[in-house]
């Protein structure tokens, strides 16, 4: 059987810039060393969660939410379709600014950062961190629960260099 690199799906309130340049970036990276990443299907002022939504959220192995504001409507049904998918909540990572502002997360994975005091570059290496210590400790990375994969920490390594220098090089452009 051939290796598989896991789907992930990353979500963000719409109206938070922050997390919305956390997640384009960490699709970025994702989608380079060959994961199969996903970003919601949105409208501007859509209400609900598109179809096309649903179909990439269902089809990931993994679901990354930021919340590190309110969330949207929309995110709320993005994060009931992804419990309702995944069997393994260890696989629903989420990423806190600082407190914790979600009840009923016991099971999921829970990244806590400061962007006070940390740079994009850090957030990012913890996350992809955290991520990587998840793969290798789950007994199945994929949602079949019969076969499963281990991460090459070659690949990992290679991953959190390149999403650095896109970091780096995202943050030149911007000045």
């Amino acid at each position: 059987m051939a290796n598989k690199l896991p789907s992930v799906f990353i979500t963000y309130n719409p109206k938070s810039e922050f997390e919305r340049t956390l997640a384009f970036r960490l699709h970025t990276l994702g989608a380079v060393h060959g994961y199969k990443m996903y970003l919601p299907d949105r409208t501007i002022g859509g209400k609900k969660v598109s179809s096309e939504s649903r179909i990439r959220i269902q089809s990931a192995d993994y679901f990354i939410l930021f919340s590190t504001t309110v969330l949207s409507d929309t995110v709320k049904e993005e994060i009931e379709i992804a419990w309702n998918n995944l069997h393994d909540k260890s696989r629903i990572i989420i990423i806190y600014d600082g407190d914790k502002n979600l009840t009923g997360t016991e099971h999921c994975t829970e990244i806590a950062v400061d962007s006070d005091k940390m740079t994009l570059e850090e957030i990012t290496k913890s996350v992809l961190h955290e991520i990587h210590a998840l793969n290798k400790t789950a007994a199945v990375p994929s949602k079949n629960p019969v076969v499963g994969i281990k991460q090459e920490d070659g690949l990992i390594g290679a991953l959190l260099v390149a999403g650095l220098g896109l970091l780096l090089l995202g943050a030149l452009m911007e000045d």
